[in-house]
Order: C-alpha cells, then structure tokens, then sequence
C-alpha cells in the first residue's frame, strides 16, 4: 500500500498534484458548489420534511443562481439531493437505514473462521462503500449500470456473511 500511495505522489506529474489545484479555476468543482449553494437555499424552504421525492428540480428552480455549464437535472450529489426532498427527518431515517445495514454486517462478520463467502461479503461491502463515498460528489445510484450492481452486491454482503452471530436475536442486524 506504501508503494502505491508513493508511486501516485510521486509518479509521472504527481496524481495527488489534481487536488492541489482544486478552485476557482475547476469548473466542475465551482459548478457543483454552485449548484449545492442553492440546494442549501431550497432546503431551508422545507427543512423538515423536504420538498418531496423526485422534487429537486421544482425546490432548486427558485433558487438558481444563474446559467450552468450543462443542463441541471439533479444536485450532482445524493445527499444534498435527499437533503433536499425529504427534509432533516427523511434524510436522518435514511441514514438510519445505512447503519442498521452496516451493524447487521458487522453482526455477522465472523473473522476467526472465515471461508469465502467472507472475502466475497468484504470484496461487495468495499463495492458499496466506494459507491457510497462516490455518491457524495455525483449521482451514481441513478444510473442503473450504477444503481443495479449496488443493490446487488448490497445483496451478497448480507448473504455472505456467517448468520450464526444472529441466532436469538429478533431479526437479523438488530
């Protein structure tokens, strides 16, 4: 891992160099703080219960801040975006959901006696955490080449993993 990480900064013109160029002159970056500016602005029209599912573009329209690069049709962020629509409730239940999803794996890991349904649980959880992690600066789960896959290997981290650490308990995860 050392090396990698020492080939990347190092390496023909530093790919660590990118990041350090990030502002004003990114306009991909500046476009999308553009665009979460005025979702911030949108929310705190509804900052409980949100504009409604699929109501982006209805709650930003108000508060757009000028002409984009590109046509807006979404935040170019999940969160911001379920910020957005389902208000402070809806996106602390989603988050709810993550955790309990996260507990129930971590409930299930079973580390002394792993077997390969356990490196194919941690190979699919490494899959859904980088789509998580990516979906705060894009929107990936709404391209279904995306979206797909993640409920897939979603799907196979839950049935990877050893469900004897669940036994007596009311339902899995909890």
């Amino acid at each position: 891992a050392g090396l990698a990480l020492a080939v990347l900064a190092l390496g023909p013109g530093g790919a660590f160099g990118r990041f350090a160029s990030l502002g004003a002159s990114d306009v991909s970056l500046t476009a999308r703080l553009a665009l979460w500016r005025a979702s911030f602005s949108a929310l705190l029209d509804s900052p409980i219960f949100g504009s409604g599912p699929g109501s982006w573009n209805v709650a930003f329209g108000p508060h757009e801040l000028g002409p984009h690069l590109y046509e807006v049709g979404h935040a170019h962020s999940e969160p911001v975006e379920l910020l957005v629509e389902l208000g402070v409730v809806g996106f602390l239940a989603v988050c709810v959901l993550g955790v309990c999803f996260l507990r129930g794996v971590a409930r299930r890991v079973d580390v002394v006696d792993h077997d390969q349904h356990t490196a194919a649980g941690f190979g699919a959880l490494v899959a859904v955490l980088a789509v998580v992690l990516q979906s705060s600066l894009d929107f990936p789960l709404r391209t279904p080449g995306v979206g797909v896959p993640f409920f897939l290997f979603a799907g196979v981290v839950l049935g990877s993993f050893d469900v004897a650490a669940t036994r007596g308990a009311r339902w899995p995860g909890f």
